[in-house]
């Protein structure tokens, strides 16, 4: 009878190529079985490799630190937050992005692009004057453009660091870039507003804040965040949200002044209230995993172009650029290309649909039917008798849009003359505090499988959208 073979017994090669097929849990115990096996079982051949697998995060290893700290310390620890995220917000919402990189987890707001719609009517501003990119300031009245207003802007997904946790040293710190508080080993401190550094180093630490803690994991899969320097949020000016918001950096009171003004007239008021209070609830909120919705793109039609699924940017009016999860599904029965708000306003909240448009009920409209929303109203009413039969393919792919924008364009900037498709579709609407909500007539026009247009029959403008250049995803990293 052979000899009964223990893996105690092997060579020390074999026992760490066993080790390979282990998880985290099981690797953990066999590193307290004993010594020999603590060593063999410490290899950082092992721990990059599970680093790996379970995070594809073997190349964005911290400065001084092993794998195996790393994967116990940080990865397995925050395991529940990398990923994308919906702010839990009733109005407003919002998507949020937690990565691991070089410098710590990140915690990443992601919205929309700068709006820049009403940079073509710099002449209501009077005598202050806005500066391109380039160009210097030689007086005190001059506002100073950060972003241009090209149409490639409205395809970026801008993202805005909330908050970072990372190691001083060994040390837990974690920070909210709104404010100077960063919590370490549990305390939270506050760093020396005297020192020109920033609020992440190694300054005086003052103020200490016991039995407190910024992120908490929630029973329902989600986490709250919340910082303690709740000064530091409400002090946010007008100042800054022009800069965030518009790109616009204001350097005097009167350019401030005049950039104000002209929002109020331009009706834009509505970014002063709600989003502008938005970045100051930044201080504390909660969060819900975010999944991706919709169909399988197997299932659609390949004698059309349609929209790609994804996240897009859309022009709502006053209410400025919104995000907006697209994606197909089936509605009564009927296939549709579906719009969900991820931000949303203060006449149709967050996570409400925005619009749903019917692959199979298709138009094909001359330039007579798109001049007024009148005509474009009988134009849809005769469709509708015939029941959307629409035989000629080549002509529908190639209609007429509207070449110099009689109803109400809601992207400056921007010229479309043509589009490669138009399907009817219903677009919801309510009353200040989402009352009274009701489905109203649109008809959605495809440029490209990344910009689409939806014109809103009874309202008489035109929205146009476009895919962000980021696309959120579901994988942990």
């Amino acid at each position: 009878m052979a000899a009964e073979i223990l893996l105690y017994d092997l060579p020390d090669e074999l026992i760490v190529h066993t080790f390979r097929f282990l998880d985290y849990q099981w690797l953990t115990v066999c590193r307290m079985v004993e010594k020999r096996f603590r060593n063999l079982a410490d290899s950082e051949m092992l721990w990059k490799r599970l680093t790996r697998l379970d995070y594809k995060a073997d190349q964005i290893l911290w400065d001084c630190w092993t794998y195996r700290d790393f994967y116990s310390q940080v990865l397995h620890r925050f395991r529940y937050l990398p990923g994308w995220w919906l702010r839990n917000s009733e109005i407003i919402g919002g998507l949020l992005q937690i990565t691991v990189e070089k410098d710590g987890i990140n915690c990443y707001d992601c919205i929309p692009a700068v709006d820049g719609r009403f940079y073509a009517n710099e002449s209501h501003l009077g005598n202050v004057r806005i500066l391109r990119q380039n160009e210097s300031a030689n007086g005190n009245d001059y506002c100073v453009r950060l972003n241009s207003p090209d149409v490639g802007n409205y395809y970026k997904l801008r993202k805005r660091r909330l908050f970072t946790i990372s190691y001083l040293g060994r040390r837990l710190r974690m920070y909210c870039h709104q404010s100077d508080l960063a919590i370490q080993d549990g305390i939270f401190h506050r760093t020396c507003k005297m020192c020109t550094q920033t609020s992440n180093h190694d300054c005086e630490l003052i103020c200490p804040i016991r039995g407190q803690r910024f992120i908490e994991k929630l029973e329902n899969g989600g986490f709250r965040f919340s910082c303690q320097d709740q000064e530091a949020h409400e002090s946010m000016d007008e100042k800054y949200w022009l800069e965030v918001e518009h790109g616009f950096r204001v350097l005097s009171d009167r350019a401030l002044t005049s950039l104000m003004s002209y929002l109020m007239v331009s009706e834009m008021y509505y970014f002063r209230s709600i989003k502008f209070k938005c970045l100051r609830d930044a201080a504390s909120f909660t969060a819900i995993p975010y999944k991706l919705s919709g169909l399988s793109t197997a299932a659609l039609p390949d004698d059309v172009l349609l929209p790609r699924a994804g996240l897009y940017n859309g022009t709502y009016s006053v209410h400025g650029l919104e995000l907006i999860e697209c994606y197909f599904d089936m509605v009564h029965d009927e296939l549709a290309f579906v719009g969900r708000k991820v931000t949303g306003d203060q006449n149709v909240p967050a996570r409400e649909l925005t619009f749903t448009a019917y692959v199979n009920r298709r138009l094909l409209l001359n330039e007579d039917d798109i001049a007024s929303p009148n005509n474009l109203s009988l134009a849809v009413q005769a469709h509708e008798d015939s029941d959307f039969a629409v035989n000629d393919i080549a002509s529908f792919r190639n209609q007429p849009f509207f070449g110099d924008h009689p109803w109400h364009w809601d992207c400056s900037g921007m010229t479309l003359d043509r589009c490669c498709g138009r399907y009817m579709s219903e677009g919801q609407i309510a009353d200040s505090g989402f009352s009274l909500p009701a489905f109203s007539p649109q008809v959605l026009a495809v440029h490209s499988d990344k910009c689409f247009t939806l014109s809103w029959i009874e309202l008489g403008c035109v929205s146009v959208f476009f895919r962000c250049d980021t696309q959120p995803h579901c994988d942990s990293l």
